[in-house]
């Protein structure tokens, strides 16, 4: 009996390996399918799940922008909050409608930062040209194990093809290039498509633009 499982095992043996290469080619087909098959990233995260992050200042304290953003909403003596829409785009210096082109790059630090090419289609706030395509960083995006999207509550990841209201602060990177930055929640709003202009979360934004822009 021993002998029979013996010399079973060394009939199967060739299994091993061939295992390892069917794993190894699955693995590679999930990435072409994923990455190379128009998958965007918000449609990513909903397939392997999303941790969130809580927008509370004490989660935030890495994070330049949200420093800012309390800031300047005490020089101005309000509680800063970043669900009212007109702390939001008085803060930007730049609102605009643009369509996400592509994904561009993910950096991955102690929290990931995606970047998307985005062709502007309209101007609310600020001086980017129409039909452009501009760079916008988003926080969130494949944590360090690849394994979970991170991103803040309230916050979403865009979706390529699709149509947002983005309010971006501009800052400098370290090569000296220009970062057109959508860190947080509320900054980046879908909108609907073509139809946009009829979408109330444009009207909201469009006019707090405009009640600033007479102030």
């Amino acid at each position: 009996m021993e002998e029979q499982k013996k010399n079973l095992f060394e009939e199967e043996r060739w299994l091993i390996p061939v295992t390892g290469i069917l794993v190894v080619v699955f693995g590679v087909l999930v990435y072409l399918v994923v990455y190379l098959g128009g998958y965007s990233d918000a449609a990513i995260a909903k397939i392997i799940g999303t941790d969130r992050m809580k927008p509370k200042y004490e989660d935030l304290a890495d994070y330049q922008e949200f420093k800012d953003f309390v800031t300047y909403q005490r020089a101005l003596g309000e509680e800063a909050d970043l669900k009212n829409i007109t702390q939001v785009v008085d803060f930007a210096d730049n609102v605009f409608v643009g369509v996400v082109e592509r994904y561009v790059r993910t950096n991955v630090g102690d929290y990931p930062e995606t970047i998307y090419a985005v062709r502007v289609v309209e101007n609310l706030k600020g001086e980017l040209e129409k039909d452009s395509v501009v760079e916008v960083t988003k926080v969130g995006g494949l944590n360090r194990s690849n394994r979970r999207y991170v991103l803040f509550e309230n916050d979403i990841l865009p979706s390529v093809g699709s149509t947002y209201v983005f309010s971006s602060r501009i800052s400098i990177d370290k090569n000296d290039k220009q970062q057109l930055r959508c860190a947080l929640p509320n900054m980046t709003v879908r909108l609907a498509g073509k139809d946009y202009q009829d979408d109330p979360t444009y009207i909201q934004y469009s006019e707090a633009c405009k009640a600033l822009a007479t102030e």
